[in-house]
């Protein structure tokens, strides 16, 4: 979301100006590298899925995973043929029309724990070079017995308008104990829920990704066409199943949630910048005009 009122000591005309004529065209790469799970949690001896796909093969170049980032980066698969201990592709990425690059890692042990990266390559002369690379999927990988759930929210603020949807994230790093997810606004007797994962209907909430895949870890929920009422702390929580009812098991950090609302004065200044930008554009283009070919004659 852009906020024109961040920058300060410049008329909204002016800027609204040199943002639209500083926004790419039809040339725009529209290649995107999408890793649908925030988070995979999966015990030791299992063997997880890493979903990658890309909306397009261009540019021509490779795909390869990597598992971190910078000097600790580690070439964790590429799609050459060649072979790579206890990782394979799920699909096969040799037909023409297949768009899928999700990796299987097999019989994973704790130190497989770490965040894996899908990345596109663009062919080169000399070596291919970095393109564009997904968001990331963290692989949680637990021990038997270990008890290492964690909800985890990680934007501790987000602000968007009135009128506009918001995504608030949250991503647990295990299914257990059994229980149902939920988010709540606010805390204590002022608690309000906001939403649960049971199928029931909210108004203006919806899930983002479907909870009913078994390795689904994310349970971040979309508010649409948000007010002003709508600011305040939500907060991510899990809860564990017992005999008579859910017991609230872990909380979030919280988010807190800024709807921002739309001055009159500055709606009125952008639809006056967006109406007579084009119009003094032409008088400055027919002006020059004229003045060159007086200056001719």
């Amino acid at each position: 979301m852009l906020d024109l009122d961040s920058w300060p000591h410049t008329p909204h005309g002016v800027l609204l100006l040199t943002l639209l004529l500083g926004l790419p065209g039809a040339a725009t790469q529209d290649l995107k590298v999408i890793q649908s799970e925030k988070a995979v949690s999966v015990r030791a001896g299992e063997s997880p899925i890493l979903n990658c796909t890309v909306t397009s093969r261009l540019p021509v170049g490779p795909m390869k995973w990597f598992r971190g980032t910078g000097q600790s980066q580690q070439l964790i698969y590429d799609f050459t043929g060649e072979k790579f201990p206890r990782v394979t592709n799920v699909t096969d990425v040799t037909k023409r029309n297949n768009l899928d690059f999700s990796i299987r890692i097999s019989n994973v042990i704790p130190a497989d724990t770490g965040t894996y990266y899908c990345v596109k390559f663009q062919k080169e002369a000399d070596s291919d070079k970095e393109f564009l690379s997904g968001g990331g999927t963290v692989l949680y990988v637990l021990g038997a017995a270990t008890q290492d759930l964690k909800v985890i929210q990680p934007e501790t603020s987000v602000s968007v308008s009135a009128g506009e949807s918001a995504t608030l994230n949250c991503t647990v790093t295990s299914h257990r104990p059994l229980g149902p997810m939920k988010w709540f606004k606010g805390t204590g007797q002022s608690r309000q829920l906001i939403y649960s994962f049971t199928g029931d209907k909210f108004p203006r909430v919806t899930n983002v990704t479907d909870v009913t895949k078994r390795n689904n870890l994310d349970l971040s929920i979309r508010i649409s066409n948000v007010t002003a009422a709508d600011t305040g702390t939500y907060y991510c929580v899990k809860f564990q199943k017992e005999a008579d009812s859910d017991k609230e098991f872990l909380s979030g950090g919280g988010t807190v949630l800024y709807v921002l609302e739309l001055k009159t004065s500055d709606t009125a200044e952008i639809l006056v910048a967006v109406f007579l930008v084009p119009k003094m554009l032409l008088v400055i283009g027919a002006s020059a005009i004229y003045a060159y070919k007086k200056q001719k004659a």
